[in-house]
């Protein structure tokens, strides 16, 4: 009767592989707004959130994690210089690893999307902006950035 003696369940918060800063570097490869080989830095900073989910952009699923990138892009993403307010990012992953993140989430047209996969504290893969025609497209890289 000395109890359990089994693997005992982790303890703690589930593991967040998203939230934190990230830095990004944007590789532009065509489309509108770009010049090919022009590489574009910013800071994306995510926060795990229960409310992410309202975020959708496919019938296939909707945001786990919220933020805001650091910087106006220049590329065909809709929104304002003026408004002095950060541009609104929604990012997800998935049981297989696929990362998705969403700059400016919810028109139709405007979005920075960035599709990738995860190897340790960096993400890499391919990106577009969502656009009526000839949408700026590229590869990119996130890492985690230093606490």
């Amino acid at each position: 009767m000395g109890g359990w003696t089994g693997p005992r369940p982790p303890t703690g918060p589930p593991q967040d592989s998203l939230s934190g800063v990230w830095d990004v570097t944007l590789r532009a490869t065509g489309g509108m707004h770009v010049t090919k080989g022009q590489e574009i830095p910013a800071r994306i900073a995510l926060l795990r959130s229960t409310t992410a989910s309202r975020l959708r952009w496919s019938d296939e699923g909707g945001a786990t994690h919220v933020g805001v990138i650091d910087r106006y892009l220049r590329i065909g993403v809709e929104s304002s210089p003026r408004s002095h307010l950060p541009t609104l990012v929604g990012a997800s992953e998935d049981a297989g690893g696929r990362i998705t993140v969403v700059v400016n989430p919810g028109p139709s047209h405007g979005s920075l999307v960035m599709e990738g996969r995860a190897a340790g504290d960096s993400v890499s893969g391919r990106w577009y902006v969502t656009a009526y025609a000839m949408g700026a497209t590229g590869t990119f890289v996130m890492r985690k950035a230093a606490p």
